[in-house]
């Protein structure tokens, strides 16, 4: 389930791209070399060891899964509203100071929230539901780096612990005998 989950996001996320006035968009169809969001991971405390880990292109969105409480329906299917917050990491690009004259530029990172909620707003698929923004907090301590964390709730579904049990067909033989 959550690799399905993980992988609807990210087609999502990937819709995001720039058009020619430097808005952001949610295109038709999927073109990678057109999405705005650059790389796409499972959050490892990427920015902790920044000097040791390879590096990665920006804008980055990892995704963590919080701890999932699981509700049991029945015959192996199982319930959960799972949180997952996407580390939406971009360049720290000028400082916002409106005295410095930089504040347009520093603020941009923004618009990428923005535009990701839109695309995220109400996802469903075929195993959840109603993908909702439920928190947002933002990280400026890696230096030429900004962690913006946005933090969704969804209604999931999980059938993976379904058992198929196989059916074997039985033609039934009948006498009737008289006396």
């Amino acid at each position: 389930m959550r690799k399905q989950l993980y992988l609807a996001i990210i087609s999502q996320l990937k819709l995001i791209q720039l058009n020619d006035q430097g808005k952001y968009i949610t295109a038709t169809t999927l073109d990678n070399k057109k999405s705005s969001i650059k790389h796409f991971d499972i959050w490892n405390n990427n920015l902790q060891y920044i000097e040791e880990t390879p590096p990665f292109d920006c804008p980055a969105v990892f995704l963590q899964f919080q701890p999932i409480t699981w509700e049991a329906r029945s015959k192996g299917v199982r319930g959960a509203d799972v949180s997952v917050t996407l580390h939406v990491v971009t360049a720290n690009r000028a400082p916002s100071a409106k005295e410095l004259n930089h504040e347009t530029k520093a603020l941009e990172f923004f618009d990428l929230l923005d535009a990701i909620n839109y695309n995220l707003y109400n996802l469903k698929g075929d195993f959840f539901r109603y993908l909702t923004s439920v928190g947002s907090a933002t990280d400026h301590d890696h230096d030429d780096l900004i962690d913006s964390m946005e933090t969704y709730s969804v209604q999931v579904t999980d059938n993976s612990a379904v058992k198929i049990l196989p059916t074997i067909s039985v033609t039934p033989v009948v006498s009737v005998g008289f006396k």
